[in-house]
């Protein structure tokens, strides 16, 4: 994990979409993975170069935090509560999908 260590992250980002955004901005390797949680549509961080699911905003659903660890990661590929639907691999595809293209300015 380059730069900012995960506190950090899940400090400084309260909305799902700009999170993902700049950590894959930072963190090159990382896939942006999008889903559901109770229903609503969120998103969230692979890090390969770690082995770990990294969701800094998780905590907007109160009490869907059960197994994750003290700053909201997890170990490998897997996210214990949301429900994955989409990966991308560019911001540029996030934003123009899911995330919207205000990411791109």
């Amino acid at each position: 994990m380059q730069g900012k260590d995960f506190t950090e992250w899940a400090a400084e980002y309260m909305v799902c979409t700009d999170f993902a955004a700049a950590y894959k901005r930072e963190n090159p390797q990382a896939v942006i993975k999008f889903g559901h949680v109770d229903g609503d549509g969120h998103a969230w961080v692979y890090d390969p170069e770690t082995d770990r699911t990294l969701d800094a905003t998780l905590s907007q659903w109160a009490g869907f935090k059960a197994g994750c660890e003290e700053d909201d990661w997890w170990p490998g590929d897997d996210h214990p509560v949301a429900e994955e639907t989409k990966e991308y691999d560019t911001v540029e595809a996030f934003a123009k999908d899911e995330g919207g293209t205000y990411l791109l300015n």
